[in-house]
């Protein structure tokens, strides 16, 4: 009833995915591919069929460090993945099947990452949370819709001769990206990493970019799937902030949401209350519970890395801010790979 498939299965399960209410980004099966490809990771594609049809489908990556200890988790780098299925039945038999897997693997634990509270299971994180903006036909009606004060911050940012254009190259992008991810004391995805996930996904990924006398001072990856766009990574130059770059990118962004008739704009996961929170509270979308859920045979390996309060983070935030930014980039592909973020 489940087996494991590759990539050469790929259009029977992103068919799968694409018709499910419930499919995102995250459960195509080119993320198996691109983890593989760019960071050796060993991963889990699980596909659940009792007939001839598929019932349900779920990838893991398998994570090992000194730090973490062993982990499964479907998927990570991404907001949400998971189990995907068409009943309680295949639904319950993945979990089953992954939980075999975790244990046999000796894992620590074993974590879905999931946009609803799907699983029939109690043991589960709710400390991120994302925004789900429904776009009007127009920006004209968008715009209407807006705050005082964010349109206010948005005018001021037009006043500051920025533009806007879309990018066709990752080079730029990461550059500032892994800047920013440093600043933050953060280990960042390697370039190749971005490279992948743009190439793999040339109809659904787009890199924007604001500038200010030709200097890129703020810029965001997006990902299309069905009629939502979700912009996991933006990244800007904190020397430009008084010059609103980041509310002047987020708009330009969902102006050109709009005017290709995408209908929901995601704004990517953050932590409640944190300065991203309120800044992507204030445009009016939906808030949105992110349900980790999670197993594991010791309380103690509960992972806590997503925390932003956690000890753990908050001594590699420190350290890792203290190292040179050219040892930092020299670093990120040891590190982040075994990262559960």
């Amino acid at each position: 009833m489940i087996r494991q498939v590759d990539f050469s299965e790929k259009n029977e399960w992103n068919a799968f995915v694409e018709n499910h209410p419930q499919g995102q980004i995250g459960h195509l099966l080119e993320w198996s591919e691109i983890l593989r490809t760019t960071y050796q990771i060993p991963t889990f594609n699980f596909l659940y069929a009792p007939t001839d049809n598929i019932e349900g489908v779920c990838q893991l990556a398998f994570q090992k460090s000194l730090f973490f200890g062993k982990n499964l988790i479907s998927f990570p780098f991404l907001n949400y993945s998971g189990i995907l299925s068409k009943s309680k039945d295949a639904q319950e038999a993945l979990y089953e099947h992954c939980l075999k897997l975790a244990k046999k693997s000796k894992a620590n634990y074993l974590e879905f990452r999931h946009l609803e509270k799907e699983l029939d299971k109690n043991d589960f994180q709710s400390h991120k949370v994302t925004f789900l903006l429904s776009l009007p036909n127009t920006s004209d009606l968008l715009w209407k819709q807006l705050k005082d004060k964010v349109r206010n911050q948005i005018r001021k940012a037009e006043k500051e001769k920025l533009t806007f254009k879309e990018l066709n190259d990752v080079g730029d992008f990461y550059k500032l990206y892994s800047r920013n991810m440093h600043s933050l004391g953060s280990p960042a995805l390697t370039e190749s990493y971005f490279k992948n996930s743009f190439n793999s996904f040339k109809n659904k990924a787009r890199l924007y970019g604001v500038y200010f006398e030709d200097r890129l001072v703020a810029s965001g990856f997006t990902l299309e799937n069905k009629n939502k766009m979700e912009i996991p990574w933006a990244a800007s130059d904190s020397r430009f902030y008084q010059k609103n770059i980041n509310i002047y990118l987020y708009w330009k962004i969902i102006e050109e949401a709009c005017h290709r008739k995408i209908k929901i704009f995601d704004f990517g996961r953050c932590s409640k209350e944190s300065g991203t929170y309120h800044f992507k509270k204030q445009w009016g979308g939906e808030e949105r519970t992110l349900y980790w859920y999670y197993w594991s045979e010791s309380p103690k390996y509960v992972p806590q890395m997503t925390h932003a309060d956690s000890f753990l983070r908050k001594c590699l935030t420190q350290t890792w801010k203290k190292l040179p930014l050219t040892v930092a980039n020299k670093l990120n592909a040891k590190i982040i790979k075994n990262l559960p973020v």
